[in-house]
């Protein structure tokens, strides 16, 4: 816990680590992006140089008729394939990155209500003694409550209707009705 005296550098180094562990997942995220793309990429080139390397190896009409028809759509299958699997690859990327950003922000704001304890201290040990002084402040309403929950409890029996009818007529003796005038 950070003393008065140290608490704004405290919580100013508490802030500035924050953004440094928030740069570092963004540079590892922009990582992790990186890599996909390359190997999106790097799958895509090697399929269209398999192609490639087929079709040039085509000498005569023979050799044409035998290359699969649908060589042109197959590496548009392939493409799609790489890129449904980088974009897969990606969301898993970024649930991480989002889970570690939440962790860090957790902890820094863990850090930081143990940093602000300081200030918070003084004032709970302020609550906590004057408890007494507010007990001792309390103690001459308590015997009223005491006669309400005992009155209350007097209602209990079969003619409470009439007891509370005399107790609220009691209780209204003195106080001015609506008419402005005192009964």
């Amino acid at each position: 816990m950070s003393t008065p005296q140290t608490l704004a550098l405290d919580l100013s180094k508490l802030n500035l680590s924050l953004h440094l562990q928030l740069l570092q997942l963004a540079q590892q995220n922009a990582s992790q992006w990186l890599a996909l793309g390359q190997s999106l990429l790097d799958s895509n080139a090697a399929g269209e140089s398999k192609a490639a390397s087929a079709l040039a190896g085509i000498s005569d009409w023979s050799q044409m008729a035998q290359l699969p028809g649908d060589t042109y759509w197959a590496q548009w299958q392939q493409f799609f394939n790489n890129l449904q699997k980088a974009i897969q690859e990606s969301i898993s990327a970024q649930t991480r990155t989002a889970a570690e950003a939440q962790k860090v922000l957790r902890e820094w704001q863990q850090q930081v209500l143990q940093s602000i304890g300081c200030l918070t201290a003084p004032l709970e040990q302020a609550q906590q003694s004057q408890q007494p002084a507010w007990q001792a402040a309390m103690a001459p309403m308590q015997g009223l409550f005491e006669a309400i929950q005992g009155s209350m409890q007097g209602l209990a029996d079969t003619s409470w209707v009439g007891q509370w009818q005399q107790a609220m007529a009691s209780a209204m003796q003195g106080l001015p009705d609506f008419t402005g005038t005192k009964k």
